[in-house]
């Protein structure tokens, strides 16, 4: 049996956390010393509370919850096809019992780059939470130090800024392409409404401040011009009156075990993906692009990295031109993918632009594994395209390990969907 120090940290890691929270929970002398030590070596103190639902909250606190509205979601989900294109399909199998809702709450903390939402001194709102049934989730979130059952252990780093009132617009993976479009900025579909008190400022992540892209996306869905106001990543802002939103999108951050993951376990609302198309399609542009391009990173890192080159050489005799999507602004990004006859290119948030592909859009994804995230075949589903994902064919034994390893595409297989598929 071979040694593995990272497994051997992470265990330690998971029972030194998990003694914290029990030992803060207990309000133990133990509990104590962790924050005389913390304090003094980290700055900090760490802080225990409960997960908590909104139907609870709002149910014992009726004074702190104003405003609360329930709305059913009609979710979707396919089922993704690996390496034949013989069965492809464009069906989207519907979910309906769950829901999203908007509230108003009261005296309130938020965390930059994170979902939490601090309701009290011994509860934290954290929707995913309540939706994972089958507790297959890992819920890695900025604001999470760690959690252990119903216990969230987290910092008390403290921002002196106090904010009267704001819509909230902060998520874990806002610095993320897809994470942004599909879980914060489909949240304007509500926030939009709220034509009262227009000097209401929308709290966004300082992240987001630094990418061109987010900002201009911001600038399409904020129609009511609201002030933004950069919350730093991991701060805790005390908010008065908070205006907050569930994600109407159901998108694990991350899983457990990426081996048991079934496809319907990321759902995509039917009335999101409508508001984004038909919003961001009044954007398209008129500039020529190659009707059928290959996907690169200009600034890739080594997550998902793939024979690339090799790769690309097969393609050229096809007629495939290289696009850097990172490098377009969001009017030529959704030009690009909506002019395309055919799209392949390696998994990444550049695939969200499915969304604004024509119907019969041929597109091919490249993956290490049969991995079972379902959002790309999707969104190609409802836009009504065609995906197929390759997966790697070789070295593939002993299961998931991390879906960011590196792989290789057998450009022979490639090349055999493309004459059988996509160019006859």
């Amino acid at each position: 049996m071979n040694f593995n120090i990272k497994i051997f940290l992470a265990r330690v890691r998971e029972f030194v956390f998990t003694c914290i929270i029990l030992a803060k929970k207990n309000n133990s002398l133990i509990s104590k010393i962790i924050d005389l030590l913390t304090n003094h070596f980290l700055k900090y103190k760490l802080q225990v509370l409960s997960f908590e639902s909104i139907e609870r909250y709002s149910e014992k606190n009726p004074e702190k919850v104003i405003n609360y509205q329930k709305f059913p979601l009609q979710l979707l989900y396919s089922q993704p096809v690996f390496n034949n294109p013989k069965k492809i399909n464009n069906f989207n199998y519907e979910i309906n019992g769950y829901h999203s809702y908007s509230a108003i709450l009261k005296d309130v903390e938020v965390i930059g780059s994170s979902n939490l939402v601090l309701l009290n001194s011994e509860q934290a709102l954290y929707d995913l939470k309540t939706k994972d049934i089958n507790d297959k989730m890992y819920y890695s979130d900025f604001g999470i130090k760690y959690y252990f059952k119903n216990e969230v252990l987290i910092k008390t780093n403290k921002s002196e800024r106090n904010i009267k009132k704001g819509i909230l617009l902060t998520g874990n993976f806002s610095w993320n392409y897809f994470h942004l479009l599909y879980e914060i900025i489909v949240k304007f579909e509500n926030y939009n409404k709220i034509k009262e008190e227009l000097d209401i400022p929308i709290l966004l992540d300082s992240d987001c401040f630094k990418v061109n892209q987010y900002m201009e996306l911001l600038s399409m869905f904020n129609e009511n011009k609201r002030e933004l106001i950069p919350l730093q990543k991991g701060l805790r802002y005390k908010v008065n009156q908070l205006y907050y939103q569930s994600c109407p999108n159901l998108i694990p951050p991350n899983f457990k075990n990426p081996n048991e993951i079934s496809a319907e376990d990321v759902l995509l609302n039917q009335d999101s993906l409508r508001y984004l198309r038909s919003k961001l399609l009044n954007y398209i542009i008129n500039v020529s692009y190659p009707k059928r391009i290959f996907l690169s990173r200009k600034n890739a890192s080594s997550r998902r990295s793939f024979n690339e080159d090799e790769v690309y050489r097969a393609l050229q005799q096809y007629d495939f031109k290289i696009v850097f999507p990172e490098c377009l602004s969001i009017p030529e990004q959704v030009t690009l993918f909506n002019n395309a006859d055919v799209i392949i290119g390696g998994g990444g948030a550049a695939f969200s632009n499915l969304l604004f592909c024509h119907e019969n859009c041929k597109i091919v994804l490249f993956v290490k594994h049969e991995f079972l995230f379902s959002a790309w075949t999707t969104i190609a589903n409802y836009v009504g395209a065609d995906l197929l994902t390759l997966a790697q064919t070789i070295d593939n034994s002993g299961g998931i390990k991390d879906i960011h390893e590196p792989y290789i595409i057998d450009t022979e297989i490639l090349e055999q969907i493309l004459s059988e598929w996509l160019i006859n």
